[in-house]
């Protein structure tokens, strides 16, 4: 039996072939490999092993690359070794790069580059999805690469900036290069959504927009003209009818700290939901409301303010808002190197605004674009960017309409049974006084009396609100009998406020008054109207017309007092 001397590439292919099968399985199926100081060391063992090369890793991972996906993992503490970089001749920032130049040469599609400290059988990952466990690992690694430097490192200025720099790095890098971002998504996916619709039960209207690690719940409330918003601007005061209230809790993003009043970001954001959802509401006069959104931001995780918009627009279609379209929004960011190495991101993350070059905020309906916002960190950008930007967004946006689309499709037909209705009449402004009264006698008691919410504009515009449709109706009649003018020939029900020798004088229109002459009374002659009449008496009376001095002339005698129908009409149709 022969054996053979010197390294075995055929065994070292085949065990290794076996341990990452295995190692797969442990792990959910993905394959994390160390590449960092593991790569090193057979550099190192190929100078005293005969017939080992460092293509012997690699020839092992082409052999098996048809059936994984393949994930860069780097051992960076092996990496931050004084003498491997002095060996290499690399920096902090290019230690990783370095490495994944490596493989893609040999044409490995390297989805993502990995940061970690493996310890043994502890495989962590900066490929996390989740926020704050990617967040923990990049942290760790930081203190396990700088617990491995001499004080004379540690001392070094740069040495923030370096860390900070490989990590931007690596994130560019690799999306430069064509590989995965941080999360595992390529450049036009948009996270998962979920949505739910009427959420609370006892507000008017509400949403819980959900995208990846980004939500808002959105709350809608309805009210009268009393609740708009009074803007006192340097032109002037004027009155808004549409507010959206964007508030970010510290908790949203994993901090400690107080709720108060709010910030730059509270109401920057606030701002841009509101001017993406004022494009499509409905007109004043076809919908008499004030609307207030508010959007509690529960997490975040990039883009929190297009979560807003998306939570907006259904929670208005919850409530009943006639709106025009939905609406939606996306965040879309830029990887810039130079002119020919860029891409585009649609739904940024929180890391890849911070460590990116653009977040380019785009909000609209799948008819157009109702809002715009960029913030940019280099000098400008081509049109070339600019319409792929725009032609990414456009697409992100129409995914995530239809998502929406699952939870509400269109606004709802009935409003909450704890909204206000609201019942809208006009009337000539020089009434406005009559229904206001001396004081505000008359408007305060039409209020009392039937229970609802009346608001008079300057142009005659009357707003009634009320839960209770009764209380609407009360209070328009009252109205509509003060403004009204009575009409000639018309039967009235009134009641007799005083007699007098001569007749009756017969409330029957509002406030208005008219004299029943005693021989309008009955169809026979009376010494006196109290013969039949009595103060405090309903009575049935017709508007005979007016005399020279614009007095009410009424007639009882031509009118039944039990059916209101005149006696006249009722002969003629008895005879035919």
């Amino acid at each position: 039996m022969t054996h053979k001397i010197g390294f075995d590439r055929e065994k070292y292919i085949e065990l290794q072939s076996k341990h990452i099968h295995a190692r797969r399985e442990e792990i959910g199926g993905k394959l994390y490999l160390e590449m960092g100081g593991k790569l090193f060391d057979d550099m190192h063992a190929s100078r005293v092993l005969p017939g080992f090369t460092p293509d012997n890793k690699i020839a092992m991972l082409e052999r098996i690359k048809e059936d994984v996906e393949i994930l860069i993992c780097i051992n960076a503490k092996d990496i931050s070794r004084q003498k491997v970089r002095a060996d290499l001749g690399i920096l902090y920032e290019d230690d990783l790069l370095r490495l994944v130049d490596v493989f893609r040469s040999r044409g490995f599609l390297v989805e993502n580059i990995v940061m970690t400290q493996l310890e043994e059988g502890n495989f962590q990952a900066e490929a996390f999805i989740d926020k704050a466990e990617r967040r923990d690992s990049i942290q760790a690694v930081r203190e396990k690469i700088v617990a491995n430097l001499s004080e004379e490192e540690l001392a070094d200025p740069n040495l923030g900036s370096a860390l900070k720099k490989l990590e931007s790095g690596i994130l560019r890098g690799d999306i430069i290069r064509g590989g995965a971002r941080i999360d595992g998504r390529d450049n036009r996916t948009v996270r998962p959504i979920d949505s739910e619709v009427g959420f609370l039960p006892r507000t008017h209207g509400s949403a819980l927009f959900t995208r990846g690690e980004t939500q808002a719940l959105a709350i809608v409330t309805l009210g009268t003209g009393d609740d708009e918003q009074i803007i006192d601007a340097l032109h002037g005061n004027f009155r808004s009818n549409f507010m959206l209230h964007y508030n970010f809790p510290p908790y949203s993003v994993g901090e400690v700290g107080r709720v108060g009043s709010p910030g730059r970001r509270e109401i920057g954001h606030g701002k841009l939901a509101w001017r993406a959802l004022q494009a499509v509401l409905p007109a004043p006069t076809d919908f008499p409301y004030t609307i207030r959104v508010v959007s509690e931001i529960t997490e975040s995780n990039g883009s929190s303010s297009m979560a807003s918009v998306c939570g907006g627009s259904l929670s208005m279609m919850d409530a009943g808002v006639p709106l025009k379209a939905p609406v939606a929004g996306v965040a879309m960011g830029l990887i810039l190197e130079d002119a020919d190495n860029w891409a585009v991101l649609t739904d940024i993350l929180g890391d890849e605004d911070h460590l990116g070059d653009m977040d380019f905020k785009v909000a609209g309906t799948s008819e157009g674009i109702t809002s715009l916002q960029m913030d940019i960190k280099v000098q400008g950008i081509t049109p070339a960017i600019m319409e792929q930007a725009l032609a990414q967004a456009k697409e992100g946006r129409m995914h995530i309409l239809g998502e929406m689309a699952k939870a509400l499709k269109e606004g709802r037909r009935e409003f909450s049974a704890h909204a206000p209705r609201i019942e809208t009449m006009t009337i000539p402004t020089d009434k406005i006084r009559e229904v206001i009264g001396s004081g505000g006698k008359v408007i305060r008691e039409i209020v009392e009396t039937s229970g609802a919410k009346v608001d008079i504009n300057d142009d005659g515009t009357i707003k009634i609100a009320s839960a209770n449709a009764d209380a609407i109706k009360k209070a328009y009649d009252m109205i509509y009998s003060i403004v009204a003018e009575p009409e000639e020939g018309k039967v009235y029900t009134g009641k007799v406020v005083k007699l007098v020798d001569f007749g009756a004088f017969v409330n029957f229109f509002g406030k208005r008054d008219g004299l029943v002459h005693v021989s309008q009374i009955a169809n026979k002659r009376l010494q006196h109207p109290n013969e039949i009449l009595k103060e405090g008496q309903e009575v049935k009376v017709k508007l005979l017309g007016f005399d020279d001095r614009g007095k009410v002339r009424l007639g009882m005698k031509m009118v039944d007092q039990e059916t209101g129908e005149e006696i006249a009409e009722k002969k003629e149709e008895t005879a035919e």
